[in-house]
């Protein structure tokens, strides 16, 4: 290990300094990559792999967990960034009004709509949590 790397180990994260340190310490994309990551596989692998027109009960149930799954994933990502409940909710509705179209079931809808309803509430229980003082993000300390 050279010295360079060994130091910047050993340098403690700090609250951000500037406003632009706090956007981007705020709006970190990294937590919002597994719930993304989950949301394509979960809604274009089921339609890849069957015909969704065809009323097959193991594609809706596929796109149906996917859209379960990757929700809880950005919940819990969004209380450390404003970007995964941002990212999932415009996700859910470019993949309503696009991907899954017209052949959307009610259920499919539903969810999708519960699901944005929550990154609502995740968003702004993270708005609250940093308003208050609850959440302070961190930056790297680099020298």
């Amino acid at each position: 290990m050279n010295d360079k790397s060994s130091k910047a180990e050993s340098l403690p994260d700090r609250p951000p300094a500037t406003l632009g340190e706090a956007l981007v310490a705020h709006l970190r994309p990294r937590p919002a990559l597994p719930a993304v990551l989950v949301m394509f596989l979960g809604v274009y692998l089921p339609l890849l792999l069957v015909d969704a027109n065809d009323g097959s009960r193991l594609a809706d149930a596929a796109i149906m967990t996917g859209i379960l799954v990757s929700a809880v994933l950005a919940a819990a990502a969004g209380l450390c960034s404003f970007m995964p409940p941002t990212l999932w909710y415009a996700l859910a509705w470019w993949c309503r009004a696009t991907v899954l179209g017209d052949g959307l079931d009610d259920m499919q809808h539903l969810m999708l709509m519960i699901g944005q309803a929550a990154m609502v509430a995740v968003f702004f229980l993270q708005a609250w949590r940093v308003a208050t003082g609850r959440f302070i993000p961190t930056v790297r300390a680099v020298t």
